[in-house]
């Protein structure tokens, strides 16, 4: 627990220092395989593939998204809360795995204790996270209706949950 509590507050401070900068955010959870059903070919297919974003108050966050295969994906999910950077009052969550979608949705089951739900629209993707509190920092939220903002496919990096 104390390794844990040391390396948030050494992330607050990078974080605090990256966005001073300007670089952009990093966070933190460690990655874990997701269990759901199989996929089906019910639901109309919508092009999942690309990052999605979402600012939410102090809270800001970013899914990026690559299809693997007809029903399966790789994500992973970044979200910041910024109280005030100067102090380095920031905090920070992610995860980032491999799902199984139906009818454009699929849930990933972090081994933190946490559930991220999906819910994938034409443009837009609805994240739900059921017992949250391990997914990150004080006040960090991935929840809400994120808006597809590229197409584009995502880096290998940007499909890291753990960098």
């Amino acid at each position: 627990m104390q390794l844990r509590k040391n390396r948030l507050s050494a992330l607050n401070i990078m974080v605090s220092a990256t966005l001073l900068s300007g670089i952009g955010s990093i966070n933190l959870a460690p990655q874990a395989e997701c269990k759901s059903s199989p996929a089906s070919n019910n639901a109309k297919h919508v092009t999942l593939t690309g990052e999605y974003g979402l600012k939410l108050g102090r809270n800001e966050s970013h899914l990026y998204v690559k299809e693997q295969a007809p029903g399966k994906i790789k994500f992973a999910v970044r979200s910041l809360w910024i109280g005030n950077a100067a102090t380095g009052n920031v905090n920070t969550g992610q995860a980032g795995g491999v799902i199984e979608l139906k009818d454009n949705k699929g849930s990933f089951k972090h081994s933190e204790g946490f559930t991220l739900n999906f819910a994938f629209m034409a443009g837009k993707c609805v994240v739900t996270c059921t017992d949250c509190s391990g997914f990150g920092g004080v006040n960090v939220d991935p929840d809400g209706t994120y808006k597809k903002v590229s197409s584009k496919v995502p880096s290998a990096d940007d499909l890291e949950a753990d960098r």
